[in-house]
């Protein structure tokens, strides 16, 4: 069966991304560039006269450094450092070194360490005090640290810096009140939180006041609210936002459905690489919803869900080679993507594998799973360098609008595949008059970034 429709589940696990050089301190970097007298490598002289006055007690100097040692310009990296200079300026009141603070605090990066066991047991056999280990670990499996006392320090230091402004300390704030890591839970301190961020224009505080309103959490739920915010980061080119608002229109929630408009904010989130609205996106092609039908759109965008390690994608893949629907037919990439979607517990692709794998000859076979590894090997290492080389420099709660999966019975007889589809489809219209929260499944993830 092609699976059609996308469900509605959120992420399984936080992702912890390595930090970004603000672009306020891209100039300075330039500037200790600048400096150089041309006696040795400008960054490491620029280094030298950042010293000189963080030691006499200046803080942005102090924070210069603090930021040269966390990224290993100039000088060597160093995270005790780091958090040392980071602290000098914070405790003079400068807000970018409170947040800068709060991150250490949050991953436990040249902090203290008062565990007497290594975090997850990341840390077993090395003599490495650098936390980087774990937020190596942290970026690759999108596990954080769960240090109460660390979470602690770290909602202290991004207060003081929300307190004066910062808007990603206002957001990670919220999001620590949303969790409750590091202060009592409550979601109407986290709508608190996230209104400062979100009027000031920050596109991820805007998506996270939208999902507070759609799932009523912290403020009356207000579907119509949850659009106008989700809107708003959308148009800055948010692709959660635009994902969701795709979502919301496919569903007429807080708008008029509209298929068109759904595809249209489906495809801004899939070309920046959501995975989730690639799929949505394949299945609107699929079904001619918003869009042409047009079978070889489909098997596009299931493809790119599929090469991001999407169970799902893969098993459509899979079924698509196997009809010959928009790609040309091939049983041995049939068997491949659907050997794929089964071993991350797509149980339904095992059938069909089966059933493929049986008509094979013993040379067949081994091709098709030599293809399979091929592609494993391609999707996992595809995915261990979108890890290492992460980009996103705000911390925002995922949060996921996903479109519930039904299938549509496909079958040799073309007569009764229709009536099997304006039936499935009959019967997602009934779910879909539920309520938002039964529909929409959706779980904030807190995202510890700079």
């Amino acid at each position: 069966m092609l699976q059609l429709l996308k469900r509605n589940n959120p992420a399984e696990s936080d992702i912890v991304e390595a930090p970004e050089m603000p672009e306020a301190e891209q100039g300075t970097m330039q500037l200790a560039e600048v400096i150089d007298d041309g006696g040795g490598d400008s960054l490491q002289q620029g280094a030298y006269w950042y010293q000189k006055a963080a030691e006499q007690g200046f803080p942005h100097a102090q924070f210069n450094l603090g930021l040269m040692y966390f990224y290993g310009r100039g000088l060597p990296q160093d995270d005790n450092q780091a958090v040392n200079w980071f602290k000098k300026a914070a405790d003079q009141g400068l807000a970018k070194a409170q947040f800068f603070l709060g991150f250490m605090y949050a991953h436990d990066r040249g902090v203290p360490q008062k565990e007497t066991t290594p975090r997850h047991n990341l840390l077993h056999d090395t003599d490495n005090n650098d936390a980087r280990v774990l937020l190596d670990h942290a970026v690759r499996y999108g596990k954080e640290s769960d240090s109460p006392q660390s979470y602690k320090q770290a909602s202290n230091w991004w207060r003081k810096a929300a307190e004066q402004g910062d808007v990603k300390a206002q957001l990670n704030l919220g999001v620590m009140y949303a969790s409750g890591k590091g202060v009592p839970r409550d979601d109407s301190q986290a709508i608190v939180w996230y209104r400062k961020a979100a009027e000031q224009g920050f596109a991820k505080a805007q998506f996270s006041l939208g999902v507070m309103y759609s799932l009523g959490k912290g403020v009356r739920q207000d579907d119509t609210q949850a659009v106008s915010w989700f809107q708003t980061s959308a148009r800055q080119g948010y692709a959660l936002a635009q994902f969701n608002l795709g979502v919301m229109y496919f569903l007429g929630r807080g708008v008029p459905q509209n298929d068109s408009q759904a595809v249209v904010w489906y495809r801004k989130a899939a070309e920046q690489g959501d995975m989730d609205a690639q799929f949505n996106l394949g299945v609107m092609h699929s079904l001619g919803r918003g869009v042409a039908k047009d079978d070889s759109q489909a098997v596009l965008w299931y493809r790119k869900a599929a090469e991001q390690g999407d169970p799902i994608a893969q098993k459509n893949m899979g079924i698509m080679y196997s009809t010959g629907k928009g790609i040309p037919q091939n049983d041995a990439f049939a068997y491949a993507w659907l050997s794929l979607a089964t071993a991350q517990g797509e149980n339904t692709a095992t059938k069909k594998r089966d059933l493929i794998a049986s008509r094979f000859t013993p040379e067949q076979r081994t091709q098709a799973q030599a293809i399979a590894s091929e592609l494993y090997a391609k999707i996992n290492h595809q995915s261990l360098l979108t890890a290492e080389s992460p980009t996103t420099v705000e911390e925002a709660p995922r949060t996921f609008c996903r479109i519930a999966k039904k299938p549509a019975k496909s079958i040799p007889l073309k007569a009764i595949s229709i009536i099997l589809l304006v039936t499935g489809l009959s019967w997602l219209f009934f779910f879909y008059g539920k309520t938002l929260q039964e529909q929409l499944i959706m779980n904030l993830h807190m995202f510890m970034q700079i």
